[in-house]
Protein backbone atom coordinates (compact mmCIF):
# COMPACT_ATOMS: atom_id res chain seq x y z
CA UNK A 1 0.00 0.00 0.00
CA UNK A 2 1.50 3.34 -1.00
CA UNK A 3 1.77 6.37 1.32
CA UNK A 4 -1.09 8.30 -0.28
CA UNK A 5 -3.46 5.36 -0.01
CA UNK A 6 -2.46 4.77 3.60
CA UNK A 7 -3.31 8.37 4.47
CA UNK A 8 -6.68 8.13 2.69
CA UNK A 9 -7.49 4.86 4.43
CA UNK A 10 -6.63 6.24 7.87
CA UNK A 11 -8.82 9.27 7.21
CA UNK A 12 -11.70 7.07 6.08
CA UNK A 13 -11.51 4.77 9.11
CA UNK A 14 -11.26 7.75 11.46
CA UNK A 15 -14.33 9.29 9.86
CA UNK A 16 -16.27 6.02 9.97
CA UNK A 17 -15.57 5.76 13.69
CA UNK A 18 -16.16 9.36 14.68
CA UNK A 19 -17.91 11.54 12.09
CA UNK A 20 -21.56 12.19 12.81
CA UNK A 21 -22.25 12.23 9.06
CA UNK A 22 -21.27 8.54 8.95
CA UNK A 23 -23.50 7.22 11.73
CA UNK A 24 -25.09 4.95 9.12
CA UNK A 25 -21.97 2.77 9.04
CA UNK A 26 -22.59 -0.16 11.37
CA UNK A 27 -20.60 -2.95 12.93
CA UNK A 28 -21.11 -6.08 10.82
CA UNK A 29 -24.25 -7.89 11.91
CA UNK A 30 -25.01 -5.48 14.75
CA UNK A 31 -28.42 -3.99 13.92
CA UNK A 32 -31.88 -5.03 12.84
CA UNK A 33 -33.03 -4.36 9.29
CA UNK A 34 -35.36 -1.55 10.37
CA UNK A 35 -32.66 0.17 12.42
CA UNK A 36 -30.11 0.00 9.61
CA UNK A 37 -32.40 1.23 6.87
CA UNK A 38 -33.76 4.13 8.90
CA UNK A 39 -30.35 5.81 9.11
CA UNK A 40 -29.40 8.66 6.79
CA UNK A 41 -26.69 8.03 4.21
CA UNK A 42 -23.86 10.31 3.23
CA UNK A 43 -24.32 10.92 -0.53
CA UNK A 44 -20.56 11.38 -0.96
CA UNK A 45 -19.92 7.72 -0.04
CA UNK A 46 -20.70 4.37 -1.65
CA UNK A 47 -22.40 1.77 0.54
CA UNK A 48 -22.86 -1.97 0.64
CA UNK A 49 -25.87 -3.39 2.49
CA UNK A 50 -24.72 -6.64 4.11
CA UNK A 51 -26.86 -9.17 5.99
CA UNK A 52 -25.57 -11.85 8.33
CA UNK A 53 -27.98 -14.14 10.21
CA UNK A 54 -30.83 -11.67 9.83
CA UNK A 55 -28.84 -8.64 10.97
CA UNK A 56 -27.93 -5.78 8.66
CA UNK A 57 -24.78 -3.70 8.30
CA UNK A 58 -23.82 -0.90 5.95
CA UNK A 59 -20.21 -0.93 4.76
CA UNK A 60 -18.38 1.93 3.03
CA UNK A 61 -16.21 1.59 -0.08
CA UNK A 62 -12.61 2.30 0.93
CA UNK A 63 -10.73 1.98 -2.36
CA UNK A 64 -10.62 0.13 -5.67
CA UNK A 65 -7.63 -1.78 -7.08
CA UNK A 66 -7.35 -2.35 -10.83
CA UNK A 67 -6.92 -5.99 -11.83
CA UNK A 68 -6.94 -7.73 -15.23
CA UNK A 69 -9.80 -10.00 -14.12
CA UNK A 70 -11.85 -7.12 -12.73
CA UNK A 71 -11.45 -4.27 -10.27
CA UNK A 72 -11.20 -5.29 -6.60
CA UNK A 73 -13.42 -3.23 -4.28
CA UNK A 74 -12.50 -3.04 -0.58
CA UNK A 75 -15.40 -2.30 1.79
CA UNK A 76 -15.10 -1.42 5.50
CA UNK A 77 -17.41 -1.48 8.50
CA UNK A 78 -17.19 0.97 11.40
CA UNK A 79 -15.32 -1.60 13.49
CA UNK A 80 -12.82 -2.54 10.82
CA UNK A 81 -14.33 -5.65 9.26
CA UNK A 82 -13.33 -5.89 5.61
CA UNK A 83 -14.98 -7.49 2.59
CA UNK A 84 -13.23 -7.49 -0.78
CA UNK A 85 -15.26 -8.06 -3.95
CA UNK A 86 -14.20 -8.80 -7.51
CA UNK A 87 -16.94 -9.08 -10.14
CA UNK A 88 -19.33 -9.65 -7.25
CA UNK A 89 -17.37 -12.57 -5.78
CA UNK A 90 -15.75 -12.37 -2.34
CA UNK A 91 -11.96 -12.44 -2.74
CA UNK A 92 -10.96 -11.53 0.83
CA UNK A 93 -12.32 -10.80 4.29
CA UNK A 94 -10.91 -9.60 7.62
CA UNK A 95 -12.54 -9.63 11.05
CA UNK A 96 -15.20 -12.31 10.51
CA UNK A 97 -15.58 -15.54 12.48
CA UNK A 98 -14.13 -17.28 9.42
CA UNK A 99 -11.96 -15.28 7.03
CA UNK A 100 -10.96 -15.89 3.45
CA UNK A 101 -7.67 -14.00 3.59
CA UNK A 102 -6.90 -14.39 -0.10
CA UNK A 103 -8.82 -15.93 -3.00
CA UNK A 104 -7.39 -16.73 -6.44
CA UNK A 105 -9.48 -17.66 -9.48
CA UNK A 106 -8.63 -19.21 -12.81
CA UNK A 107 -9.80 -17.26 -15.85
CA UNK A 108 -13.58 -16.72 -15.78
CA UNK A 109 -15.70 -15.16 -18.55
CA UNK A 110 -17.62 -12.02 -17.66
CA UNK A 111 -21.19 -12.53 -16.48
CA UNK A 112 -22.53 -11.52 -19.87
CA UNK A 113 -20.19 -13.93 -21.68
CA UNK A 114 -20.85 -17.11 -19.70
CA UNK A 115 -21.91 -20.02 -21.94
CA UNK A 116 -25.58 -20.98 -21.79
CA UNK A 117 -24.49 -24.52 -20.93
CA UNK A 118 -22.63 -23.30 -17.84
CA UNK A 119 -18.95 -23.02 -16.97
CA UNK A 120 -16.47 -24.50 -14.50
CA UNK A 121 -13.43 -22.78 -13.00
CA UNK A 122 -10.83 -23.31 -10.29
CA UNK A 123 -10.78 -21.41 -7.00
CA UNK A 124 -7.90 -21.41 -4.53
CA UNK A 125 -8.18 -19.71 -1.14
CA UNK A 126 -6.47 -19.26 2.23
CA UNK A 127 -8.71 -19.58 5.28
CA UNK A 128 -8.42 -18.48 8.89
CA UNK A 129 -8.52 -19.50 11.68
CA UNK A 130 -6.59 -22.70 11.33
CA UNK A 131 -4.04 -21.55 8.74
CA UNK A 132 -5.71 -23.54 5.96
CA UNK A 133 -3.70 -22.47 2.94
CA UNK A 134 -4.15 -23.27 -0.72
CA UNK A 135 -7.61 -24.84 -0.48
CA UNK A 136 -8.56 -25.78 -4.04
CA UNK A 137 -12.13 -26.12 -5.24
CA UNK A 138 -13.81 -26.62 -8.60
CA UNK A 139 -16.76 -24.27 -9.07
CA UNK A 140 -19.66 -24.69 -11.50
CA UNK A 141 -21.60 -21.57 -12.50
CA UNK A 142 -24.90 -21.60 -14.40
CA UNK A 143 -27.82 -19.32 -15.26
CA UNK A 144 -30.89 -19.90 -13.06
CA UNK A 145 -34.39 -18.49 -12.65
CA UNK A 146 -35.02 -15.62 -10.24
CA UNK A 147 -35.45 -17.01 -6.71
CA UNK A 148 -38.71 -16.64 -4.82
CA UNK A 149 -36.87 -15.86 -1.58
CA UNK A 150 -33.85 -13.62 -1.08
CA UNK A 151 -32.65 -10.56 0.84
CA UNK A 152 -32.94 -8.39 -2.29
CA UNK A 153 -34.53 -5.02 -1.52
CA UNK A 154 -36.14 -2.32 -3.71
CA UNK A 155 -35.46 -4.16 -6.98
CA UNK A 156 -37.58 -6.58 -9.00
CA UNK A 157 -35.85 -9.97 -8.92
CA UNK A 158 -37.47 -10.94 -12.23
CA UNK A 159 -35.77 -8.03 -13.99
CA UNK A 160 -32.32 -9.22 -12.94
CA UNK A 161 -30.20 -11.97 -14.48
CA UNK A 162 -29.45 -14.66 -11.87
CA UNK A 163 -26.55 -17.10 -11.66
CA UNK A 164 -25.78 -19.89 -9.23
CA UNK A 165 -22.37 -21.25 -8.25
CA UNK A 166 -21.77 -24.66 -6.73
CA UNK A 167 -18.64 -26.25 -5.29
CA UNK A 168 -18.44 -29.50 -7.24
CA UNK A 169 -15.29 -30.95 -5.67
CA UNK A 170 -16.39 -34.04 -3.74
CA UNK A 171 -15.33 -33.01 -0.22
CA UNK A 172 -16.72 -29.48 -0.29
CA UNK A 173 -19.98 -29.97 -2.17
CA UNK A 174 -21.95 -30.75 1.01
CA UNK A 175 -20.26 -28.16 3.21
CA UNK A 176 -21.68 -24.87 1.87
CA UNK A 177 -24.96 -23.89 0.24
CA UNK A 178 -24.94 -22.71 -3.34
CA UNK A 179 -24.01 -19.08 -3.98
CA UNK A 180 -26.25 -16.77 -6.01
CA UNK A 181 -25.49 -13.60 -7.97
CA UNK A 182 -27.88 -11.07 -9.52
CA UNK A 183 -26.70 -9.02 -12.49
CA UNK A 184 -28.32 -5.84 -13.82
CA UNK A 185 -28.75 -6.64 -17.54
CA UNK A 186 -30.31 -3.34 -18.57
CA UNK A 187 -27.20 -1.40 -17.56
CA UNK A 188 -24.14 -3.60 -17.79
CA UNK A 189 -24.07 -7.38 -17.85
CA UNK A 190 -20.85 -7.26 -15.83
CA UNK A 191 -22.41 -5.43 -12.88
CA UNK A 192 -23.46 -7.59 -9.95
CA UNK A 193 -25.94 -5.71 -7.77
CA UNK A 194 -26.74 -8.45 -5.25
CA UNK A 195 -25.14 -11.69 -4.11
CA UNK A 196 -25.36 -14.48 -1.55
CA UNK A 197 -22.15 -16.26 -0.62
CA UNK A 198 -21.20 -18.62 2.21
CA UNK A 199 -17.73 -18.31 3.73
CA UNK A 200 -18.35 -21.42 5.86
CA UNK A 201 -21.35 -23.68 6.64
CA UNK A 202 -22.22 -21.35 9.55
CA UNK A 203 -21.37 -17.99 7.96
CA UNK A 204 -23.43 -16.91 4.97
CA UNK A 205 -23.39 -13.31 3.75
CA UNK A 206 -25.70 -11.44 1.42
CA UNK A 207 -24.78 -8.06 0.02
CA UNK A 208 -26.44 -5.45 -2.16
CA UNK A 209 -25.23 -2.15 -3.56
CA UNK A 210 -27.05 0.47 -1.52
CA UNK A 211 -29.20 2.41 -1.95
CA UNK A 212 -30.66 0.27 -4.71
CA UNK A 213 -30.93 2.01 -8.05
CA UNK A 214 -33.52 1.38 -10.73
CA UNK A 215 -32.19 0.65 -14.24
CA UNK A 216 -33.04 4.20 -15.37
CA UNK A 217 -31.14 5.71 -12.44
CA UNK A 218 -28.08 3.53 -12.93
CA UNK A 219 -27.88 3.83 -16.73
CA UNK A 220 -25.21 6.24 -18.00
CA UNK A 221 -26.46 9.37 -19.72
CA UNK A 222 -25.32 10.23 -23.24
CA UNK A 223 -24.11 13.81 -23.21
CA UNK A 224 -23.51 15.74 -26.41
CA UNK A 225 -19.99 17.15 -26.77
Amino acid sequence: MNFRRALCLLALLACISGCTSLTSVLKLGSRSEAAAESLALNPALKYLRVTVAGNVALLVLGYVDADPQGDIQTWYSAKGEVIKLQRGRIVGTVGLTTDWRDVRYSAIPGWGDLPETGFEYQRERDEMPGYRMGIRERIAVARVAAPSNSQLRSLDADRLRWFEETVVSEKSSAERPRDRFAVQPEVDTGTVVYAEQCISPSLCITWQKWPAMTPSEAAPTNKQP
